[in-house]
């Protein structure tokens, strides 16, 4: 890639801003405008669906296929969700939708839903807003660039939210939001309440994991070339396999295998930089015996194979050493 090439496409690429910047920016017009866009939450909205026929099978949050060909993911919780930037492909149920910045989109509980991009070179954010725990409202955001695949950008945990801001939250997450005015209002309430708390510099975990999962997780990372089978952890812990895998998946919403591939991908990104490397020789670093393999397993979790991602990655080479 050429020095010119690479900084037209850092100048294509805007800054991150913070989630207090955006909720006090974004996310505030959005609930000005609220009306002017889709609000999508189960009802068909036929002027939205799709026209696309293909999906990229993306690894996203779930493992759930549904009829669209996306991989999805259910709760039992509501979810609220804000387009921040861009345009992307929203399933909920059987259906896929287009989704547009500004547009508002609701996740009743047991909903399978996912995302995914509407094509490799056009990025999107989201916002998405739930409660947990019982009465903790958290917030975590979403993206898909050519340059970076999907990511979690950040997490946030704004703590125990009021009783009457968990009366606001069940009648936002309810159903059709009919009434648009009152609707402004529980969404400022809710968007106002994170604003305070991102104010008064609280920041406290985003889960109260089981004591367990730091140290599953540490003897899982201590060599991602060859990590230690379950009954092997299990052993370590004191628990029965079963036990661990289920514990696991609870906390964490991932399986083991899940996340040992995230890790091993996570760090292939820091080898893929190195342009010396061929692609077989970084599958073979991180304990994959087969090439095809890791870039499937690459290309499911970011939406790119190993090399689209090198020749895209900033200040990498366009071609990849012979492998």
């Amino acid at each position: 890639m050429s020095p010119a090439h690479g900084m037209r496409r850092k100048q294509l690429i805007a800054p991150r801003r913070s989630l207090e910047q955006l909720m006090a920016t974004r996310v505030l017009e959005g609930i000005a405008r609220l009306g002017g866009a889709a609000i999508l939450w189960g009802q068909d909205v036929p002027a939205r669906r799709s026209r696309r026929g293909h999906f990229p099978k993306v690894d996203f949050y779930g493992r759930e296929t549904m009829p669209s060909g996306l991989l999805g993911h259910q709760h039992p919780r509501c979810e609220l969700a804000f387009v921040l930037s861009g345009r992307l492909n929203v399933c909920i149920q059987a259906r896929t939708y287009e989704a547009r910045q500004d547009d508002w989109m609701l996740f009743l509980p047991g909903v399978a839903h996912g995302e995914c991009c509407l094509s490799t070179k056009r990025p999107y954010e989201l916002l998405w807003l739930t409660v947990s725990r019982g009465s903790h409202l958290t917030s975590h955001l979403t993206a898909y660039s050519e340059t970076h695949g999907y990511e979690v950008l950040s997490r946030r945990d704004f703590g125990p939210a009021p009783t009457e801001l968990l009366a606001a939250w069940g009648r936002l997450t309810s159903g059709p939001w009919a009434a648009l005015d009152s609707t402004r209002c529980e969404l400022l309430r809710v968007v106002t309440f994170c604003l305070d708390r991102l104010s008064d510099h609280i920041d406290p975990p985003v889960e109260a994991l089981h004591p367990l999962i730091g140290q599953i997780k540490a003897i899982l990372l201590r060599d991602l070339t060859s990590p230690p089978s379950v009954p092997l952890v299990a052993d370590e812990v004191a628990l029965s396999p079963n036990y661990l895998s289920s514990l696991f998946h609870r906390e964490t919403g991932l399986t083991i295998r899940q996340f040992v591939d995230i890790e091993r991908v996570e760090a292939s990104k820091q080898l893929l930089a190195d342009a010396r490397r061929s692609i077989k020789q970084v599958a073979h670093a991180l304990g994959y015996a087969d090439q095809h393999h890791f870039s499937r397993v690459f290309r499911r979790l970011t939406g790119l194979p190993p090399s689209r991602y090198r020749a895209r990655a900033p200040g990498a080479r366009e071609t990849d050493t012979p492998s």
